[in-house]
């Protein structure tokens, strides 16, 4: 090896220490620079704040219970027999009268045959009351009433006579099968209930009318505790011994002389003189006002009705 080789060898490995000395003696430094991660923001969960739209809460208040105190109670001798246009005429009074409850006298087969013809009649009346021939023929004594506002609470049909629950039946010297129809009906809403009575009292005698009169209340239901109305065609006058058995014996009162107003009981009800009736027991109303129909002529006999105010 030549001097000049060993010179250039010396010179490398100086150069080397010299190096080593400079880094300390360590290794190259391998750890990752230290890096400060970019600062994010984190997602945000928290939603978005809203203000809910606006809302009425939901009225539960039921509304008011509106109770129709008033009440219009009605007698009609409608006369037996369709003639002409009469039965046009009936018809539209009838459905246009306001009344709650009809007693109606001389309701024959034909009647009732047209009062189910006419669909603006059934849907605003039910209407009761047995034929006195029995099996559901004959004349009625029936009882109409707004079936939107009553329910039917009781009913039924007596002859006027000795036996009562036997069709056809008759009292001794009376000159026709007489009858009575009786209904007890309550107030949809009010619950209040009240009794209708409806007859037709003979024509042969005076005795025999106040006869009839006191059986037809009599088999009625005893309800001292409701209002009670006695309707019909009652073939009697003033101070005659019918009149005085309905409003001495049996307690009633002849209703045209309570009212505020209207025609009293001065006016005649039919052709024969003031023999239509509402008599009324039981009572804590008012009568508003007792009407006899006299605007047109529409039977043998006026239509007459009272208004009341119940408490």
């Amino acid at each position: 090896m030549t001097k000049k080789t060993i010179r250039l060898l010396a010179l490398v490995f100086a150069m080397l220490f010299m190096l080593c000395a400079c880094n300390g003696g360590e290794g190259a430094d391998t750890t990752p620079a230290a890096t400060t991660p970019a600062e994010t923001t984190p997602a945000d969960t928290t939603p978005a704040e809203t203000t809910p739209a606006e809302t009425t809460p939901e009225d539960t208040t039921a509304a008011p219970v509106v109770v129709d105190k008033t009440l219009r109670i009605m007698s009609f001798n409608i006369q037996c027999g369709i003639n002409g246009t009469r039965d046009k005429d009936v018809m539209e009074f009838l459905i246009n009268c306001g009344a709650d409850s009809i007693g109606t006298q001389e309701t024959g087969d034909a009647w009732v045959s047209r009062f189910r013809k006419d669909k603006t009649f059934r849907e605003m009346y039910d209407w009761i009351g047995d034929g006195r021939d029995g099996n559901k023929r004959g004349e009625r004594c029936s009882i109409l009433y707004r079936k939107d506002k009553f329910d039917l609470v009781e009913s039924g049909t007596k002859w006027l006579s000795d036996t009562p629950d036997v069709s056809g039946s008759r009292l001794n010297g009376s000159e026709y099968i007489r009858i009575a129809t009786y209904v007890i009906l309550k107030d949809k809403v009010s619950g209040q209930e009240f009794m209708h009575i409806n007859t037709h009292l003979d024509t042969s005698s005076s005795t025999i009318r106040a006869a009839q009169a006191k059986l037809a209340v009599e088999l009625s239901p005893k309800r001292d505790d409701i209002p009670v109305f006695f309707t019909g065609d009652f073939n009697c006058s003033f101070e005659s011994e019918g009149y005085n058995t309905i409003t001495g014996t049996l307690g009633f009162v002849n209703s045209a002389t309570k009212a505020v107003a209207g025609d009293k009981y001065t006016n005649q009800t039919s052709d024969y003189g003031a023999i239509d009736f509402i008599f009324i027991k039981n009572y804590n109303f008012t009568v508003d006002k007792y009407t006899v129909y006299t605007e047109k002529k529409i039977s043998d006999h006026r239509p007459v009705f009272i208004d009341i105010t119940l408490p």
